[in-house]
Protein backbone atom coordinates (compact mmCIF):
# COMPACT_ATOMS: atom_id res chain seq x y z
CA UNK A 1 0.00 0.00 0.00
CA UNK A 2 0.65 3.72 -0.56
CA UNK A 3 0.57 6.47 1.98
CA UNK A 4 -0.12 9.80 0.57
CA UNK A 5 1.10 12.90 1.17
CA UNK A 6 3.84 10.66 3.75
CA UNK A 7 5.97 12.78 6.14
CA UNK A 8 5.33 16.24 5.24
CA UNK A 9 5.42 20.21 5.60
CA UNK A 10 2.63 22.46 5.66
CA UNK A 11 1.86 25.77 5.99
CA UNK A 12 -0.08 26.83 9.35
CA UNK A 13 -3.51 26.86 9.09
CA UNK A 14 -3.88 24.60 6.01
CA UNK A 15 -5.61 21.31 6.17
CA UNK A 16 -4.34 17.78 5.44
CA UNK A 17 -5.75 14.79 3.16
CA UNK A 18 -4.92 12.02 3.40
CA UNK A 19 -4.89 9.30 0.64
CA UNK A 20 -4.47 5.28 1.64
CA UNK A 21 -3.72 3.62 -1.88
CA UNK A 22 -4.27 -0.09 -0.96
CA UNK A 23 -3.64 -0.91 -4.62
CA UNK A 24 -5.37 -4.09 -5.91
CA UNK A 25 -7.08 -5.89 -2.73
CA UNK A 26 -8.48 -2.90 -0.76
CA UNK A 27 -9.81 -3.56 3.21
CA UNK A 28 -13.35 -3.49 4.03
CA UNK A 29 -12.55 -0.09 5.86
CA UNK A 30 -9.67 1.83 7.22
CA UNK A 31 -8.69 4.58 9.95
CA UNK A 32 -6.84 7.45 9.66
CA UNK A 33 -5.51 7.80 13.43
CA UNK A 34 -3.91 11.85 14.23
CA UNK A 35 -1.91 12.53 16.83
CA UNK A 36 -1.90 16.03 17.84
CA UNK A 37 1.94 17.60 19.79
CA UNK A 38 0.18 17.27 23.42
CA UNK A 39 -3.23 16.71 22.72
CA UNK A 40 -5.36 13.55 22.70
CA UNK A 41 -5.81 11.21 19.21
CA UNK A 42 -8.15 11.89 16.88
CA UNK A 43 -9.84 8.73 14.99
CA UNK A 44 -11.05 9.38 11.85
CA UNK A 45 -12.94 6.99 9.27
CA UNK A 46 -11.34 6.72 5.56
CA UNK A 47 -13.80 6.94 2.84
CA UNK A 48 -13.41 5.67 -0.56
CA UNK A 49 -15.90 5.55 -3.97
CA UNK A 50 -17.38 2.16 -5.15
CA UNK A 51 -14.27 -0.12 -6.12
CA UNK A 52 -11.80 2.27 -5.88
CA UNK A 53 -8.69 0.98 -3.62
CA UNK A 54 -7.80 4.20 -2.35
CA UNK A 55 -9.37 5.48 1.02
CA UNK A 56 -9.43 9.33 1.81
CA UNK A 57 -9.97 11.57 4.60
CA UNK A 58 -8.35 14.71 7.16
CA UNK A 59 -8.27 17.29 8.85
CA UNK A 60 -9.67 21.26 7.61
CA UNK A 61 -6.96 23.05 9.38
CA UNK A 62 -3.96 22.25 10.99
CA UNK A 63 -2.00 24.76 13.45
CA UNK A 64 0.30 22.50 15.44
CA UNK A 65 3.02 19.80 14.35
CA UNK A 66 1.22 15.87 14.50
CA UNK A 67 1.90 12.10 13.93
CA UNK A 68 -0.60 9.84 11.79
CA UNK A 69 -0.91 6.61 10.28
CA UNK A 70 -4.08 4.47 8.84
CA UNK A 71 -5.49 0.80 10.78
CA UNK A 72 -6.72 -1.34 8.39
CA UNK A 73 -7.75 -5.43 8.99
CA UNK A 74 -6.11 -5.00 12.58
CA UNK A 75 -2.70 -3.56 11.21
CA UNK A 76 -1.54 -0.43 11.45
CA UNK A 77 1.35 2.03 9.10
CA UNK A 78 4.02 3.28 10.52
CA UNK A 79 3.75 6.56 12.09
CA UNK A 80 3.92 9.89 9.80
CA UNK A 81 5.01 13.16 10.49
CA UNK A 82 3.34 16.66 9.59
CA UNK A 83 5.70 19.79 10.26
CA UNK A 84 3.96 22.91 10.66
CA UNK A 85 5.58 26.21 9.31
CA UNK A 86 4.70 30.25 9.15
CA UNK A 87 5.93 32.22 6.99
CA UNK A 88 7.73 35.04 8.83
CA UNK A 89 4.71 38.39 9.40
CA UNK A 90 4.71 41.56 10.40
CA UNK A 91 2.41 41.74 13.82
CA UNK A 92 2.69 45.35 15.17
CA UNK A 93 5.38 48.45 14.98
CA UNK A 94 6.12 50.20 17.92
CA UNK A 95 8.03 53.72 17.18
CA UNK A 96 9.87 56.11 19.23
CA UNK A 97 10.56 59.90 18.18
CA UNK A 98 13.60 61.82 19.82
CA UNK A 99 13.18 65.18 18.38
CA UNK A 100 16.33 67.93 17.91
CA UNK A 101 17.22 69.86 20.65
CA UNK A 102 15.95 73.33 19.33
CA UNK A 103 12.35 71.82 19.45
CA UNK A 104 12.85 71.15 23.77
CA UNK A 105 10.19 68.39 22.96
CA UNK A 106 10.27 65.52 24.94
CA UNK A 107 10.80 62.09 23.27
CA UNK A 108 7.67 60.49 22.21
CA UNK A 109 6.42 57.24 22.03
CA UNK A 110 3.88 55.81 18.98
CA UNK A 111 2.55 52.65 19.70
CA UNK A 112 1.20 50.02 17.14
CA UNK A 113 1.68 52.34 13.96
CA UNK A 114 2.45 51.81 10.65
CA UNK A 115 3.12 56.14 10.10
CA UNK A 116 5.56 58.45 11.77
CA UNK A 117 5.92 62.24 11.16
CA UNK A 118 8.55 64.32 12.72
CA UNK A 119 10.61 67.52 11.50
CA UNK A 120 13.82 67.05 9.79
CA UNK A 121 16.73 65.80 12.25
CA UNK A 122 14.58 63.67 14.10
CA UNK A 123 15.57 60.53 15.33
CA UNK A 124 13.31 57.34 15.13
CA UNK A 125 13.70 54.23 16.95
CA UNK A 126 11.02 51.50 15.55
CA UNK A 127 10.75 47.87 17.61
CA UNK A 128 9.11 45.86 14.76
CA UNK A 129 7.05 43.11 16.59
CA UNK A 130 7.32 39.55 14.38
CA UNK A 131 5.23 36.19 14.31
CA UNK A 132 9.10 34.22 14.64
CA UNK A 133 12.90 35.09 14.63
CA UNK A 134 13.69 35.98 11.42
CA UNK A 135 17.44 35.47 9.40
CA UNK A 136 16.83 38.94 7.97
CA UNK A 137 14.62 42.07 7.51
CA UNK A 138 15.04 44.95 5.23
CA UNK A 139 12.90 47.88 4.70
CA UNK A 140 13.04 48.68 0.68
CA UNK A 141 11.84 52.15 -0.45
CA UNK A 142 9.53 52.94 -4.05
CA UNK A 143 13.42 54.25 -5.30
CA UNK A 144 15.26 51.16 -4.59
CA UNK A 145 17.05 52.23 -1.59
CA UNK A 146 17.39 49.42 1.53
CA UNK A 147 17.55 50.12 5.10
CA UNK A 148 18.96 47.04 7.06
CA UNK A 149 17.17 46.27 10.42
CA UNK A 150 18.97 44.62 13.57
CA UNK A 151 17.55 40.86 13.95
CA UNK A 152 17.91 38.63 17.07
CA UNK A 153 18.20 34.62 16.37
CA UNK A 154 15.85 33.93 19.20
CA UNK A 155 13.72 36.46 18.96
CA UNK A 156 10.64 37.66 16.97
CA UNK A 157 11.63 41.26 16.20
CA UNK A 158 13.78 43.83 13.93
CA UNK A 159 14.99 46.97 15.47
CA UNK A 160 15.14 50.06 13.76
CA UNK A 161 17.94 52.48 15.55
CA UNK A 162 19.28 56.33 15.24
CA UNK A 163 17.35 56.19 11.60
CA UNK A 164 17.20 60.24 10.95
CA UNK A 165 14.36 62.18 8.99
CA UNK A 166 15.24 63.45 5.93
CA UNK A 167 12.66 62.65 3.15
CA UNK A 168 9.69 61.16 3.47
CA UNK A 169 9.43 57.78 2.59
CA UNK A 170 7.25 54.52 2.09
CA UNK A 171 8.88 51.21 2.74
CA UNK A 172 8.16 47.64 2.56
CA UNK A 173 9.08 45.38 5.37
CA UNK A 174 10.65 42.28 3.65
CA UNK A 175 11.34 39.73 5.85
CA UNK A 176 13.42 36.52 5.41
CA UNK A 177 13.27 33.45 7.60
CA UNK A 178 16.20 30.58 8.30
CA UNK A 179 14.64 28.58 5.34
CA UNK A 180 14.77 31.08 3.20
CA UNK A 181 11.02 31.96 3.33
CA UNK A 182 10.08 34.92 3.05
CA UNK A 183 6.89 37.35 3.93
CA UNK A 184 3.75 37.00 1.97
CA UNK A 185 2.57 40.29 1.82
CA UNK A 186 5.09 42.98 2.70
CA UNK A 187 3.26 45.60 4.99
CA UNK A 188 4.20 49.28 4.20
CA UNK A 189 5.79 51.29 7.03
CA UNK A 190 5.55 55.20 6.28
CA UNK A 191 8.39 57.99 7.54
CA UNK A 192 6.99 61.27 6.48
CA UNK A 193 10.05 63.99 7.28
CA UNK A 194 8.57 67.72 7.73
CA UNK A 195 10.52 70.69 7.05
CA UNK A 196 12.03 73.06 9.55
CA UNK A 197 9.95 75.94 8.90
CA UNK A 198 11.47 79.59 10.36
CA UNK A 199 8.73 80.86 13.05
CA UNK A 200 6.46 83.14 11.14
CA UNK A 201 4.67 86.94 11.98
CA UNK A 202 1.85 88.12 10.51
CA UNK A 203 0.69 91.66 10.85
CA UNK A 204 -2.61 93.25 9.76
CA UNK A 205 -2.58 97.13 8.83
CA UNK A 206 -5.15 99.97 9.84
CA UNK A 207 -5.71 102.83 7.70
CA UNK A 208 -5.96 105.15 10.65
CA UNK A 209 -2.92 107.13 11.81
CA UNK A 210 -2.99 105.56 15.34
CA UNK A 211 -4.39 102.44 16.10
CA UNK A 212 -3.81 99.52 16.66
CA UNK A 213 -2.03 96.68 14.87
CA UNK A 214 -2.79 93.00 15.33
CA UNK A 215 -0.71 90.33 15.36
CA UNK A 216 0.24 86.94 15.60
CA UNK A 217 3.13 84.82 15.95
CA UNK A 218 3.58 81.24 14.91
CA UNK A 219 5.90 78.59 15.49
CA UNK A 220 5.96 74.55 15.11
CA UNK A 221 8.38 74.57 18.03
CA UNK A 222 9.27 76.42 21.15
CA UNK A 223 11.45 79.72 19.98
CA UNK A 224 13.11 81.56 22.75
CA UNK A 225 11.65 85.01 22.00
CA UNK A 226 10.03 87.02 19.58
CA UNK A 227 10.67 91.01 18.30
CA UNK A 228 9.13 93.25 15.94
CA UNK A 229 11.55 96.51 15.00
CA UNK A 230 9.97 100.03 14.02
CA UNK A 231 11.75 103.05 12.57
CA UNK A 232 10.73 105.81 10.29
CA UNK A 233 10.82 105.67 6.92
CA UNK A 234 14.42 107.52 5.12
CA UNK A 235 13.24 106.97 1.78
CA UNK A 236 16.02 104.99 0.66
CA UNK A 237 16.73 101.88 1.47
CA UNK A 238 20.03 101.16 3.81
CA UNK A 239 21.15 98.23 5.62
CA UNK A 240 22.14 99.74 8.59
CA UNK A 241 19.31 100.36 11.37
CA UNK A 242 18.15 103.67 10.85
CA UNK A 243 18.20 106.19 13.97
CA UNK A 244 14.54 106.07 16.32
CA UNK A 245 14.02 102.30 15.61
CA UNK A 246 11.94 100.72 18.05
CA UNK A 247 12.33 96.73 19.00
CA UNK A 248 8.98 95.34 20.61
CA UNK A 249 9.10 91.72 22.06
CA UNK A 250 6.11 90.06 21.11
CA UNK A 251 6.63 87.05 23.60
CA UNK A 252 9.24 84.78 25.55
CA UNK A 253 9.49 81.12 25.30
CA UNK A 254 6.34 80.63 23.39
CA UNK A 255 5.21 76.99 23.60
CA UNK A 256 5.83 74.39 20.54
CA UNK A 257 2.95 74.39 17.73
CA UNK A 258 1.20 77.47 19.72
CA UNK A 259 -0.09 80.99 18.30
CA UNK A 260 -0.01 83.93 19.95
CA UNK A 261 -2.00 87.13 18.76
CA UNK A 262 -1.76 90.77 20.29
CA UNK A 263 -1.72 94.36 19.27
CA UNK A 264 0.61 96.75 18.85
CA UNK A 265 -0.01 100.75 18.43
CA UNK A 266 2.48 103.26 16.66
CA UNK A 267 1.62 106.80 16.06
CA UNK A 268 2.44 107.02 12.13
CA UNK A 269 2.95 110.45 10.84
CA UNK A 270 4.86 112.31 7.90
CA UNK A 271 8.75 112.15 7.22
CA UNK A 272 8.91 115.65 5.89
CA UNK A 273 9.55 115.04 2.46
CA UNK A 274 6.92 115.83 -0.08
CA UNK A 275 5.80 114.20 -3.13
CA UNK A 276 7.61 116.12 -6.11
Amino acid sequence: MTINPGDTTIERGSGLVVLADFHSRPPGEATLVIQPLNQPAQRIPLVKNLDDPVFGGGLPEVDTDLTYHVEYSGQSTRDYAVKIFEHPRLDRADATLRYPDYTKLPDKKVPDTHRVSAVEGTKLDVAFQLNKPVKSATLVAKDGSKVELAVSADKPVAELRDFPFKTSQTYEVKLVDVNGRANKLPAQFIVEALPNRRPGVETHYSERRSAPLPHSRKSPFKPRSGTISASPTTGSPSTSPAQGEKVIELGHDTPCRREERGDLSFEVGRTGREAG
